[in-house]
């Protein structure tokens, strides 16, 4: 299947700023821009360094984040690996302006000591676990809440990384195997 064309992406996301469903069709873009950068790589974990600073953030925010949190929230993210880098992810959000989503993120973060979301997985577990047992339907409703503003912040956090990705396009242009 062809990688699709960075310039489809860019101009998807123009002509979006002009329409009704804008989100969707930012998302969209997102998704041909994603297609790209997993061309780059085969493991995150091993990988990192093969990709430029543009496509590790499309990575954090819209492959990690985006992705887990549509499949089953922000609950979802910090439980799995994704979240064991939700404090670059948190950086990336500020990054581009994605203020709604950096908002529920920053929030989020203020849950765990240091007031940072720890990049061990197991370390970020035993104290999700620790905050569900103290409280777990204060815990479960606060999470969904957060979840909730997370997915209502996503229009402009999409158009965010779009106008990023629009900005840095040498960075992304050619796939490189």
């Amino acid at each position: 299947m062809p990688v699709p064309s960075l310039d489809s992406a860019i101009r998807l996301h123009q002509k979006s700023r002009q329409g009704a469903d804008a989100a969707a069709a930012d998302a969209e873009a997102l998704r041909a821009v994603s297609a790209r950068v997993r061309t780059r790589f085969r493991n995150f974990n091993t990988d990192a360094a093969q990709l430029t600073p543009a496509e590790r953030i499309i990575f954090r925010v819209f492959i990690e984040l985006d992705s887990e949190v549509a499949n089953g929230g922000l609950d979802q993210y910090v439980r799995n690996s994704s979240g064991d880098r939700a404090q670059d992810a948190l950086h990336d959000l500020k990054a581009i302006a994605a203020t709604g989503s950096w908002r529920v993120l920053n929030e989020m973060s203020e849950w765990f000591p240091g007031k940072e979301i720890p990049s061990d997985l197991d370390s970020r577990f035993d104290q999700l676990i620790e905050m569900e047992d103290a409280d777990e339907a204060g815990f479960e409703t606060r999470m969904d809440t957060l979840t909730d503003r997370f997915r209502a912040a996503l229009p402009e956090m999409y158009s965010r990384l779009m106008d990023y990705v629009e900005a840095h396009r040498a960075e992304l242009e050619e796939p490189r195997t």
